[in-house]
């Protein structure tokens, strides 16, 4: 009768409970059907909804910081930045969020600013180039110490710092 339907309703309610503390959001989902089907009405499920929607918001920004993180293990820094956004906008007080958006601009910046100097040195290694090719070699030597002084690991500007010095070497007289 009607005790034995307020038992299970209770005992349902528990099941609800152990549900959202092991943070099991399929089976709070069932359990919120069943108490649906028993009949119980919106206000006494509203607790339950609460904590199904705390749980469900709890998991996605899990899955929002792990995705940020894997992408920041990667250096997709845009993709990474998207990950802690959308795990901002769930929760704008996360440090994790926050550290990992940080960290992916930081290394946005940082590709950035190597493409930039790569691009800078391929221009002056031009510019050593012509010199040589005007017979500068005085000119081409100085803009390749520059590089290397930067780059000691430079392999166009080692040899062309070797045709440069090549060709300053004084010629025996004809």
């Amino acid at each position: 009768g009607k005790m034995a339907e307020i038992k299970a309703i209770k005992e349902a309610f528990a099941d609800a409970d152990k549900a959202i503390i092991s943070g099991d959001l399929a089976e709070a989902r069932s359990v919120r059907s069943k108490l649906q089907e028993m009949g119980v009405s919106a206000p006494l499920l509203d607790g339950l909804e609460v904590s199904i929607l705390k749980l469900e918001r709890k998991n996605q920004l899990t899955a929002w910081l792990d995705s940020a993180r894997a992408a920041v293990a990667a250096k997709d820094w845009d993709s990474a930045i998207r990950y802690a956004d959308a795990a901002l906008r769930i929760d704008p007080a996360s440090d994790q969020a926050k550290a990992l958006l940080m960290e992916a601009k930081t290394g946005k910046v940082g590709v950035a600013k190597t493409a930039q100097a790569e691009e800078a040195t391929q221009a002056k290694i031009g510019e050593a180039q012509h010199a040589l090719d005007w017979d500068k070699p005085d000119e081409a030597k100085e803009i390749l110490l520059v590089i290397l002084k930067a780059d000691p690991d430079n392999l166009v500007a080692g040899r062309l710092l070797e045709k440069a010095n090549a060709a300053l070497k004084p010629r025996p007289p004809a």
